[in-house]
């Protein structure tokens, strides 16, 4: 398949600014890809006045790029480091994260959001297995995941960490 970068950074840019009116506080936690997210939550106008209003609010955001710090997350190494299942686990981790700040703020009974992002992109060392992406989103209503897979050598590592960061914004405002 193919994607439209110039589409996807619009819709991307359409659900930052909806997500901004939603009454919800998100935790991200990503590995290297990903990390631009934050950035992409912050650039869209209007941020200010939404935070002002408390309407929504970015509360953490970790790059946990080292093993060690990913361990530090998750309490163990993952059987895997890019795989599924320890998005899906870093995103338990995140919403337990934002759910623990807003109990200290104040906000008991605010929504919130996790996001756990792991990616495997090109680098300048020999690498196994393929290029890909998973993102869990963990809410109240459940744990909701999308991989994708790159063509080795297909594109750069700046290109596909951009996807990655599209991609994981598009995750948090879908759900």
């Amino acid at each position: 398949m193919t994607v439209d970068l110039a589409k996807l950074r619009e819709m991307t840019e359409r659900n930052v600014t909806a997500l901004h009116a939603r009454p919800e506080f998100v935790v991200l936690f990503a590995t290297g890809a990903g990390a631009g997210v934050q950035q992409l939550l912050w650039q869209e106008p209007g941020t200010s006045r939404t935070l002002l209003d408390a309407k929504y609010t970015l509360l953490d955001a970790e790059l946990p790029y080292a093993n060690e710090a990913l361990i530090d997350i998750l309490g163990e190494a993952p059987p895997q480091w890019c795989s599924r299942g320890t998005a899906i686990r870093m995103a338990v981790a995140a919403e337990a994260r934002a759910r623990s700040l807003t109990i200290r703020g104040g906000k008991k009974d605010a929504l919130v959001v996790g996001l756990g992002l792991t990616a495997a992109v090109p680098t300048d060392h020999e690498r196994r297995g393929e290029d890909r992406v998973h993102i869990a989103v963990k809410t109240v209503r459940g744990i909701f995941v999308c991989s994708a897979s790159f063509a080795k050598g297909g594109l750069d590592r700046r290109t596909i960490g951009e996807l990655c960061d599209l991609l994981g914004v598009n995750a948090i405002t879908t759900v």
